[in-house]
């Protein structure tokens, strides 16, 4: 508010451009914990807020509009969040940033699989064949784990269940090696669904995703897609009511999160 007065009286005026960074920056900061902790209603305003303070060249933009463009996904604003990552990734192109970019077109990739997935799914497993060389060579483990959980996910588009989980396994190993506990959580919650979909048997299963959701109690996505997991392993068993109750609380945490893409998916299920 105070860089939009100081805007609105003068213009150009360089104590506004510091306000405009300084600003950017602690709202930059405040959507990256909202995404931390999942909440992509929370970091989709906080991050739009950021990116739209910050001059085109500011150090971090691109970034930030990398960040922005992953809550977009989760949040569903499909067409927003495809040019935000387009712009993510001419950002970091301008700024000489090759891992920013490879993490952006990596995002873009994910996006554009889920809208188009005719074409989507190909485009993608060739996007993360060369992202994964090339993040390899950088040693950018973050990076790495960004690239097998989209792996991951061009399997589950192909319902390729246990290849699915091999590759949300290393896309965790790699997070935690980085120390993202967001990517690591955003592999582990890939799991419970492809326990529920892939060829385990129910009790089996209903075992597995229990233990997950026993150890996820700083995670709410992955208490989320393991509540619903779990409601369709007790309907299979026959207890439908459980199963319903099951359902109503992991819908309940992704309506919270605004996670709509995730929402939408629990839909097949129900």
């Amino acid at each position: 508010q105070a860089f939009r007065y100081v805007n609105e009286l003068s213009p150009g005026d360089e104590r506004g451009r510091e306000l405009a960074s300084r600003a950017g920056e602690r709202l930059g900061a405040a959507g990256r914990r909202a995404l931390g902790r999942g909440d992509a209603s929370a970091a989709t305003k906080l991050l739009g807020r950021a990116a739209a303070l910050l001059p085109v060249d500011a150090p971090g933009r691109a970034q930030l509009l990398g960040d922005l463009g992953a809550a977009l996904v989760l949040a569903g604003e499909f067409a927003n969040a495809d040019a935000v990552l387009t712009e993510a990734v001419e950002a970091s192109l301008a700024a000489g940033d090759r891992r920013l970019e490879l993490h952006a077109l990596l995002e873009r990739g994910f996006l554009r699989a889920l809208t188009d997935p005719e074409r989507g799914v190909e485009e993608l497993g060739l996007v993360t064949a060369r992202a994964l060389r090339e993040l390899e060579e950088l040693g950018d483990d973050l990076g790495l784990a960004k690239a097998w959980r989209r792996i991951g996910d061009t399997h589950w588009m192909r319902n390729q269940w246990d290849e699915l989980e091999r590759a949300l396994e290393r896309a965790r190993a790699h997070a935690e090696r980085a120390g993202d506990r967001r990517e690591a959580a955003g592999a582990v919650m890939r799991v419970p669904m492809a326990i529920y979909y892939g060829p385990t048997h129910v009790p089996d299963a209903i075992q597995r995703a229990e233990a997950i959701l026993a150890r996820a109690q700083q995670a709410p996505g992955v208490q989320a897609t393991c509540l619903v997991c779990l409601a369709g392993l007790q309907a299979m068993s026959g207890q439908f009511e459980h199963a319903r109750t099951l359902l109503a609380r992991g819908r309940a945490i992704t309506e919270e999160l605004g996670f709509r893409v995730w929402q939408a998916g629990f839909s097949l299920l129900s």
